[in-house]
């Protein structure tokens, strides 16, 4: 006997969702979700007052955060009097006389004494509170700042200015890179050898630039000054 299996039938429907399961489940719109429950609100509930959606926008703490945030208004200023980059630092020291001024003016400054270069040996510098005060004035005014250890091992003015003086007197190198040769032409003294200081292509361009910016300016400024006439 042969038996027949009977079909089975798929039969496909839409879940149909509740309006709650509808609100908070499905829907990803913020604004269509607030709409339907403020409708919900008025017309199957009957409330007489809207419920309020927390979010974190109107929540009690972040409320309270926002009150009570205290915006701070403030410039840093620039403690510096000069401000000198490494490269410049050796050319404009290259007077002694300049470093011993700026130094003899600070430490008056601090303590309304003169001094000269020939007593720096004598003026210590044991009182740490007085040497910091001191170094920092130093920095502000000389435009750039001496390390730690310098500081640490200075105890008398004479030190100090040594060390100061070996820091201004080191020849500048190129960052980019550190052990490279900085030539000058009072390096060679011969007179068969010179230094070639002639701009490479990419300095003359840029210089070259930089006059014809100016020229332009020039005859806007001329042409200004005519109309104006």
């Amino acid at each position: 006997m042969i038996g027949i299996i009977p079909k089975r039938t798929i039969i496909t429907s839409t879940r149909s969702l509740s309006w709650f399961g509808d609100i908070f489940g499905g829907s990803k719109n913020l604004k269509q979700r607030q709409e339907k429950i403020e409708a919900t609100q008025k017309e199957d509930l009957n409330l007489s007052e809207s419920i309020e959606i927390l979010n974190y926008q109107n929540s009690k703490e972040y409320l309270e955060s926002i009150k009570n945030k205290k915006r701070i208004d403030y410039k840093i200023k620039n403690w510096k009097i000069l401000n000198l980059k490494p490269y410049q630092i050796e050319s404009y020291y290259e007077s002694k006389e300049k470093l011993q001024n700026i130094i003899n003016e600070q430490y008056k400054a601090l303590t309304n004494q003169d001094i000269k270069y020939d007593s720096y040996e004598t003026i210590n510098l044991d009182d740490l509170q007085f040497r910091f005060d001191f170094i920092k004035s130093l920095e502000s005014n000389l435009g750039f700042e001496i390390n730690d250890y310098t500081i640490s091992k200075s105890h008398n003015l004479k030190d100090l200015y040594i060390e100061i003086e070996n820091q201004v007197s080191l020849r500048w190198k190129n960052e980019r890179n550190p052990n490279s040769i900085v030539l000058r032409p009072d390096d060679f003294t011969a007179p068969n050898i010179y230094l070639n200081l002639e701009r490479d292509d990419k300095q003359k361009q840029a210089e070259y630039n930089k006059l014809i910016a100016k020229m332009k300016q020039d005859q806007k400024n001329q042409q200004i000054q005519q109309n104006q006439l």
